[in-house]
């Protein structure tokens, strides 16, 4: 067996009990990064109530190491014009937590994380 061939045997069961467009799209990113031989997969995401998913979907299909480094939430913009996250940092912590039981190989922080951020995410994993 060639090793495209075998590279891209990835189990294909959530996409058919799912034929939405989202699943099908982390299913072709993840044939692609399989495929190209990939070493590390790196997730920034936005929301981190969803990144588990995106999590799940990973690594219940490659091998290789996968980086989890949200940032703190949805922001808004205040009326100084600042960025304002919606993600305390114990919250944080318990949701980064959640992604390394997922699987994820290094976690980080970013827009909107700080070091009291980054404490309460070493915390919640010890």
């Amino acid at each position: 067996m060639s090793k495209l061939k075998e590279k891209s045997k990835i189990s294909t069961e959530k996409i058919k009990k799912d034929h939405g467009t989202r699943n099908m799209i982390i299913f072709l990113v993840i044939f692609s990064i399989v495929c190209i031989g990939v070493t590390s997969f790196l997730i920034l995401k936005n929301n981190n109530s969803k990144i588990s998913n995106v999590m799940e979907n990973i690594k219940e299909n490659v091998s290789i190491p996968v980086i989890a480094k949200p940032n703190a939430g949805m922001p808004t913009i205040n009326d100084q014009g600042i960025a304002v996250y919606d993600m305390t940092p114990e919250y944080f912590g318990k949701s980064m937590k959640r992604l390394v039981d997922l699987g994820a190989s290094m976690v980080g922080g970013c827009c909107g994380t700080d070091p009291s951020y980054i404490k309460a995410l070493v915390n919640a994993i010890r």
